[in-house]
């Protein structure tokens, strides 16, 4: 049986999950949008770089993941459209991606109080991602198939490999420096930290597991139909986590970090006396 081309029974099933997900996909990036909006021009956050910053990687997150999900139907609409939607279709998928690593890695490198040491290894992570970014753009592409009366997309197996391998790096690393910091520079007892580390986990679980899903599918599947599920649903994963958290609220943390250094202080400053006092 031809893997590229399913039996009518499976692709309209195949097709029905797939609209499911996209309209999913497109629901979660398009309320990104306007919360994004509303805290830009309604909200009454302070709005500095890092306010700033966060707000324009989620704008490309969400436009990405739109035009990614709108060339993927163009890239089956007509022979004309085929390579232009294959490329869009790449670029936006990449876009997307990268968008969500330099949301989280940017999150750890405040976390970190803007660590020297950790803004060059997120520099050597960003930089490690983006090469697998360009090689992939150079080695994938979409060509017709006369056979068969539809575009086909090309996905090169080592830069499919190679970049999803690199997200899951950096997602990995991200988390792991957010909570060694968290754990050496908060107070575990607050409700805002519990949250945050809760919601930590929780994006990195779901995001590695959307990833090696698609890690998996680049180096075993050859049914194209499964191709198709895994890309999917790592789309709407990943534009739902990117959105989780809307805008990084940083003066909570550095709330957080003061107060736990009050406190610390205090603390240490009511033993000193208690000590002095048993001395005498």
């Amino acid at each position: 049986m031809d893997n590229l081309h399913p039996p009518p029974y499976e692709a309209n099933n195949f097709y029905f999950l797939i609209n499911i997900l996209s309209g999913l996909s497109i629901e979660v990036a398009l309320q990104g949008l306007v919360h994004v909006c509303y805290r830009l021009f309604v909200g009454e956050e302070k709005r500095d770089f890092k306010f700033y910053t966060v707000a324009t990687l989620l704008t490309i997150c969400n436009l990405s993941t739109i035009a990614y999900i709108i060339a993927n139907i163009y890239i089956s609409a007509a022979e004309s459209w085929c390579h232009i939607a294959g490329v869009v279709d790449n670029l936006a998928s990449h876009l997307l991606f990268v968008s969500l690593d330099a949301i989280v890695l940017f999150k750890c490198y405040f976390i970190t109080n803007r660590n020297k040491y950790s803004l060059f290894c997120i520099f050597l992570v960003l930089t490690h991602r983006i090469g697998w970014m360009i090689a992939d753009l150079i080695q994938s592409y979409a060509y017709w198939d006369d056979s068969s009366f539809s575009c086909v997309y090309v996905q090169d197996p080592l830069t499919g490999i190679g970049y999803t391998s690199a997200d899951i790096i950096s997602d990995i690393f991200a988390t792991m420096t957010a909570l060694i910091i968290v754990f050496f520079r908060f107070s575990i007892s607050s409700k805002y930290i519990q949250t945050m580390v809760i919601r930590t986990l929780l994006r990195s679980v779901l995001v590695v597991a959307a990833d090696g899903w698609v890690l998996y599918s680049n180096a075993n599947v050859t049914d194209l139909m499964w191709y198709n599920y895994a890309w999917n649903t790592q789309t709407y994963v990943l534009v739902r986590m990117a959105n989780l958290d809307v805008l990084l609220d940083l003066g909570n943390l550095k709330e957080a970090a003061d107060s736990n250094s009050s406190g610390y202080n205090s603390q240490n400053y009511a033993d000193s006396e208690k000590e002095k006092r048993t001395l005498k």
